[in-house]
This record gives structure tokens, sequence and C-alpha cells, in this order.
């Protein structure tokens, strides 16, 4: 297997100019370097977002591919559109407002060399807020075997989507990301795959820092999102990949999530949290 790879990231008209500086810098870092960086910008930007890509863009401009949306057309088409583009087999998924450690695409693209089945590779990850240098000390974990991904997968989406690298032609046969879906379209795909067959894993060293900042578990528990947590959850269902108790369980879930006060719900996805972590 070739050892070349590709980033893709999606931006929009709410990244913010450091967070975009500091997790493309991140991507830059890797011990093993990237042959193409694909930026796909879903609608309108800032003058300032825009003097940042041309920056990046002169001074590697064999590396940088920008694609520039029109309209917003949401995460998932925004994503389709980058594939598209993509030179390599391996695809590494990066959001703009999270932070690679240095070794994390080395280490992925490792793993699938030594393992040719695989499709898709995930990692651990730290939280932080704000402040890079305050991570959380708790590890945001993940399934790590294909076995445990299976089992997790029936309730849960067992993988941090900005920390995936995925095969591009698995993901293209599996008809890449639903555009239907503004939420949660990750976990979709990632379910279609395992469906399909293929091999997926986590590794479970944390090689990524994800940004929560304060309204995150709100946006997370929010009505849209939880009907489209209700959506995949259907579509796992009916492909036989998970009980009837285990769509309901999530059912309710969704269905009451929203329900809860604030500060209850984040009280309780604390606990949760640190009982896993």
């Amino acid at each position: 297997m070739d050892k070349s790879y590709c980033i893709l990231m999606s931006i929009y008209n709410k990244t913010t100019e450091k967070e975009l500086s500091q997790s493309i810098d991140s991507m830059l870092n890797q011990t093993l370097k990237a042959s193409q960086f694909i930026i796909v910008c879903d609608g309108s930007i800032s003058e300032e977002i825009e003097g940042i890509l041309l920056e990046f863009v002169e001074r590697f401009p064999e590396l940088f591919w920008i694609i520039k949306l029109e309209q917003n057309v949401g995460l998932a088409a925004a994503l389709n559109e980058g594939i598209k583009v993509a030179k390599y087999e391996l695809i590494a998924r990066m959001d703009s407002d999270d932070i690679s450690l240095p070794d994390r695409c080395r280490q992925q693209v490792q793993l699938f060399w030594e393992n040719p089945e695989l499709a898709l590779v995930g990692t651990a990850a730290r939280d932080f807020n704000g402040d890079v240098n305050q991570v959380s000390g708790k590890i945001r974990l993940k399934p790590e075997s294909h076995e445990e991904i299976i089992k997790e997968m029936r309730r849960n989406n067992p993988f941090i989507h900005s920390t995936v690298m995925f095969k591009k032609s698995v993901v293209l046969e599996c008809g890449g990301y639903d555009n239907s879906l503004r939420r949660r379209q990750d976990y979709d795909l990632f379910s279609k795959i395992v469906s399909r067959g293929y091999r997926a894993a986590n590794i479970r060293e944390p090689l990524l820092l994800f940004r929560v900042d304060d309204n995150f578990i709100d946006r997370n528990r929010n009505r849209e999102t939880c009907d489209a947590r209700l959506t995949v959850q259907k579509r796992i269902w009916r492909r036989g990949e998970c009980s009837i108790g285990d769509y309901l369980y999530v059912f309710l879930a969704m269905k009451i999530s929203p329900m809860v006060s604030s500060g209850l719900y984040k009280r309780i996805y604390s606990l949760i949290k640190n009982s896993k972590g």
C-alpha cells in the first residue's frame, strides 16, 4: 500500500482565524507529511480567512487544494466534494477547530500498512476548551478492536469524526456522506462501512486535541441533532445491526434529552464521561 495520504477539511463562515491556523499547522507538522491538503469552503467566508488560506497556498502551492462552494451546502455535501478530488486512497479527516498531535497520521498510515483489510481507523482524543495549553486529563476513549466497534455501533458512534482516516474507494462504494443529514453524517457513514463487512479499528492513544466549548453539550442535544441521531439509529436497526431494545434505548434518550435542563444534563454527562475515562 502507498503510504501517501491527503487531508480533508471543511470550513464555513463561523470558522475563526486562530483556530483554523492552529488546526492547519498541526497537520503540517505531522511526522509523516501529507501529499495533498484539501480545504472545502462551504459557502462564503471572511476576508481574514481568505487571507489565511492564500498565505498557506503561497507557502505550499503543490500541497493545498482549495474548493469554494457558492452556497452553504452542509458538512456532508462539502466533504463529498472534497473526496472527489482526493488523489490518494487514504484520507485523513480534520476539523478546523481541533488539533492533531504530530504522530497521529503516521500511526494511522502504519496501521493501514500492517493491516491492508482495514478501511477505517480512528484514535482516542483529549478534550480542551479554548487554551490548547489547558488540556483535560480525561481521555475520550473509543473501542479499539473491530469486534468492540461492532458492539458499540449498536447504540453509539464508535469514532471521533475528526480523528478518522479512511479509504476513499470504500467511502465512495458506500455512497459517501449522506447529503440529506445536517447532523450525525459521520455516524451514518461509519455504520454503512462496517455493515458492508469492512474492517475498522481505533488507536487507543489520544492523538488529537478535541475542542469542547461551553455550548458543546447543548449543541449535541438540540432537537435537530437528536432527530438526525434517530434517523441513523433507525437505519442501523433496519439493517439488522441492532436489536429493537437498542433502538428503543436510543429513541427514549433522544426524546428525553432536549427536555432535561441544561445544568442537570451537563452533570449527568460529566458523570458518564468520567466513569468511562
